[in-house]
């Protein structure tokens, strides 16, 4: 598991407090993101947001989602998982 890197959740806080809940396209999350980013690695963040699912994709729009959630329904288990999986194999 790879955690995320300290501009990855810089930008997901910055699209999180931009648009909350509403949907939004790839080109304005990049431009967005684009005064603190080049827009290829503005476009690299997005994308990799949406892979680890912290972004939700519905038709061409994204939306954000809730870190929380995330952190509760699908880091928390794969993280707990792989720990015991560690323990087990060192005893």
């Amino acid at each position: 598991m790879k955690w995320f890197k300290k501009r990855e959740i810089i930008a997901y806080m910055l699209l999180r407090q931009n648009f909350g809940d509403k949907e939004f396209t790839l080109f304005e999350g990049i431009e967005l993101l684009s005064p603190y980013f080049s827009k290829r690695v503005a476009k690299n963040i997005v994308i990799y947001l949406k892979k680890r699912g912290l972004l939700v994709c519905k038709g061409n729009n994204l939306k954000v989602e809730d870190l929380y959630l995330y952190l509760q329904e699908k880091l928390l288990p794969e993280y707990l998982n792989r720990r015991i999986t560690l323990r087990q194999k060192s005893q």
